[in-house]
């Protein structure tokens, strides 16, 4: 394998803001907990409502399971039935029976997918919503810890979004990041291993689902998948390029000649307990001292992958310098048109250098 490359990944993080109207969403969606509804009568049912009513659902005159209810709350408009539901409600009265039909989509249970259904509904009663007013004292009711006023929550939910969009941000970062790694040093895995690999992640989906005490298929639904098969797919190309990953690591390790000591060792499995609340000694009988040094060798490796990219890309996510950075590295392995991909970037936001950068090139 030729020299191994690591200290020329161009990468850069996309910068984490948040905008008002992230923020006013978050901050409705907080305020509906506390919104309160009042029973109505003399009037039809309108979107918005929540409908008391009983159902049954049947197919070609078949009641099916799951089809029936009574006294169920339905908010209307919230989309939470088949799609047509809850329109064909609308204008009902209390007391009023109705047949209404819809058609199941094409990726529903495999016994009513794509088949016609009668439901038949009687609206028992109408609720409606109390008008909400937005105020410290509403805020307040929310208890919220520091939070007294609507200035308070709104500068919570700026902090809240924020951090949620460095994490998510960072992630994509890491993601993209061991992408370049793998582009700019190929691997190849055997198919034994990814298999194995793959086999090992389905015994802990059975472990998973026997500790909650659930079906594998249930626990699949979960996370929007239908059967192991599926599974099996979507884990293939994550355990390869996982799988191939750790090997570039392994060979980074191997060129730098790291090596793991009795300390950092010890840190591991302390941290390990921590994490499973266990204690060291119960730790060491679950994991061999060979997994726990191969863990920290490629603990180590990536650091030392991330710490090229992270000195312009992550300490500066987003900024205008990194984008120069970046572009001199490119310039550097002879990438032109991407150099100035970067100081067009740059120059767009005011950055003096990109600007005598782009002058020189052309």
């Amino acid at each position: 394998m030729q020299e191994l490359n690591y200290k020329r990944i161009k990468v850069l993080m996309a910068q984490s803001t948040v905008s008002d109207e992230e923020i006013y969403a978050r901050v409705e969606g907080k305020m509906q907990s506390l919104i309160k509804y009042e029973e109505v009568n003399g009037r039809p049912l309108k979107n918005g409502d929540k409908a008391n009513i009983d159902f049954i659902g049947s197919v070609n005159g078949v009641e099916f399971d799951g089809g029936k209810a009574q006294g169920y709350d339905l908010h209307i408009g919230s989309g939470m039935f088949i799609k047509g539901f809850e329109e064909q409600l609308i204008g009902m009265n209390v007391g009023e029976t109705r047949v209404i039909t819809v058609t199941f989509p094409q990726d529903y249970v495999a016994d009513l997918a794509g088949k016609e259904a009668n439901f038949k509904v009687t609206l028992n009663k109408i609720f409606q919503k109390q008008e909400l007013v937005f105020n410290d004292k509403t805020v307040q009711a929310l208890n919220i810890e520091n939070v007294k006023t609507c200035n308070d929550l709104i500068k919570c939910t700026h902090s809240e979004l924020l951090n949620e969009k460095v994490v998510a941000n960072y992630e994509k970062w890491q993601k993209d990041v061991y992408a370049e790694l793998l582009k700019l040093n190929p691997v190849q895995v055997e198919g034994e291993v990814v298999e194995k690999a793959i086999a090992e992640r389905l015994a802990q989906l059975d472990e998973a689902a026997a500790t909650y005490g659930v079906s594998v298929e249930y626990f699949l639904g979960l996370i929007g998948l239908s059967n192991v098969e599926e599974y099996k797919l979507q884990l293939q190309e994550e355990v390869l390029n996982d799988l191939k990953v750790k090997t570039v690591l392994s060979l980074i390790a191997s060129e730098l000649d790291i090596e793991v000591t009795i300390d950092e060792l010890n840190e591991y499995y302390s941290a390990l307990a921590n994490s499973k609340k266990l204690s060291v000694d119960q730790v060491k009988k679950m994991y061999s001292l060979k997994e726990v040094q191969t863990a920290v060798l490629m603990q180590k490796a990536t650091e030392i992958v991330f710490a090229y990219p992270t000195e312009y890309a992550y300490a500066n996510a987003g900024l205008p310098q990194a984008q120069v950075n970046l572009a001199k590295y490119c310039l550097e392995d002879g990438e032109r048109e991407q150099a100035i991909s970067w100081l067009n970037k740059a120059a767009e936001q005011g950055e003096e250098e990109a600007v005598k950068l782009l002058k020189q090139l052309r």
